[in-house]
């Protein structure tokens, strides 16, 4: 589990550095996870990931946007702010990545 967390947060990263000043909502987070290398419920998943959204609105990379229809939609809307890169791509990271391949 703790491999596919650092691959999941890596691909939550990689979104939120290629995506700065875009709006998203929340599955489309959720929806990083990649099933195919381990099973983990819906529920769990949501919570896995609203812990990491929460960190990211903590430290200002996400701001909760409220929408302009309430109806619209029930999961939350989010605007990925401008920051500096998440993922510091370096060959010491390909190799720790590498490694929990």
């Amino acid at each position: 589990m703790e491999k596919n967390y650092v691959h999941f947060l890596k691909q939550i990263y990689t979104y939120c550095d290629n995506y700065q000043g875009e709006k998203v909502l929340f599955p489309a987070f959720v929806n990083l996870w990649n099933e195919e290398d381990c099973n983990i419920s819906k529920k769990d998943l949501a919570v896995l990931t609203s812990e990491i959204i929460t960190k990211l609105l903590n430290t200002g990379i996400l701001m909760s946007t409220p929408k302009e229809n309430r109806f619209e939609t029930p999961y939350g809307l989010y605007e990925i702010l401008p920051h500096e890169n998440l993922m510091q791509y370096n060959d010491l990271l390909e190799r720790k990545m590498n490694l929990l391949r």
